[in-house]
């Protein structure tokens, strides 16, 4: 099953039970305004067939959902131009099956992890347009610049004299 409803002026909450749908492949629910999303991690024996998920350019605000790596054969997470905000949490790059992750254009914080330039994951996509203060321009993850750091200090609440560098790039 796919559920493409994509550039509507949908709101709310995305709650649990959507992702625990049975036969659900895909769900693209790009361009509405969801504000929120509630990933459960599935049940023991529930056997997820979800491949595909794209929440793009909607208002999602709060932290990364890290449930989605629990979805086992889920190979694409499209998350970008949210209000996102925290770390990009180590287990999305410990995901053997994800294939490509689009996070850009959030307020997401913090140190990438290592293993997303180990060699050993083959993730495509864009961390860009964040918070991000170890985010290597010489990867393709890390194309798009970072946000200005008056930027991200407004978006976690500080004046932009306290020193948060969200722009530095290795």
């Amino acid at each position: 099953m796919v559920v493409e409803l994509g550039e509507n002026s949908f709101t709310g909450t995305l709650d649990a039970w959507l992702f625990l749908l049975p036969s659900l492949q895909q769900i693209d629910l790009a361009n509405n305004s969801f504000t929120g999303i509630i990933v459960p991690k599935p049940p023991p024996n529930f056997n997820s067939q979800l491949v595909a998920v794209n929440l793009s350019f909607n208002r999602i605000n709060g932290i990364l959902p890290v449930n989605f790596i629990y979805y086992p054969i889920l190979r694409s997470l499209g998350l970008s131009y949210n209000q996102l905000r925290g770390p990009i949490p180590k287990e999305y790059s410990k995901n053997g099956s994800m294939q490509r992750l689009y996070l850009d254009g959030n307020f997401l914080n913090g140190s990438l992890p290592a293993e997303f330039f180990s060699g050993d994951t083959a993730v495509t996509g864009s961390f860009g347009d964040n918070c991000l203060t170890s985010c290597p321009v010489s990867s393709q993850l890390c194309s798009k610049s970072q946000k200005p750091a008056s930027i991200c200090q407004q978006a976690y609440g500080g004046p932009a004299d306290q020193g948060l560098n969200c722009q530095s790039n290795v």
